[in-house]
């Protein structure tokens, strides 16, 4: 590669990080420690670890990944066998179980993810009245 090519390349990647910051993009690297989005990732870590302690461990956490600097991380986790993503809402200190459409506390959710039908009819309209 010549140098020219090499300044060039080096440029293209300078104006594509820069791009990155412009629209939000969250990288692996910003929920690691000492990364700019590391207390919000730990928060949802340990909130999902709660969850699933208080779930009976019918909830797996899987990881938690990156998602962009407004929404920021999600969990990705296995409910019951099945694939789902944890996200967190707002300042109520609310998760947001997607796939399932419930919206609730840690203690909320781990509720109705033991079948308590009082809970799961509460997260759900929790859900429909934040949508």
């Amino acid at each position: 590669m010549k140098k020219s090519e090499l300044k060039q390349l080096i440029s293209e990647c300078i104006k594509e990080i820069h791009l990155l910051k412009e629209i939000g993009e969250m990288s692996r690297d910003s929920i690691q420690l000492g990364g700019e989005f590391y207390e919000w990732a730990k928060k949802l870590r340990l909130d999902v670890l709660n969850l699933v302690k208080l779930s009976k461990n019918k909830l797996t956490l899987l990881q938690i990944r990156p998602f962009d600097a407004y929404q920021g991380p999600y969990a990705s986790v296995k409910i019951n066998g099945n694939y789902d993503s944890i996200w967190t809402i707002g300042e109520e200190n609310f998760l947001m179980i997607e796939n399932l459409k419930w919206l609730g506390t840690v203690k909320q959710l781990g509720n109705a993810l033991n079948g308590n039908t009082e809970m799961i009819q509460l997260v759900k309209t929790q859900f429909s009245n934040y949508k």
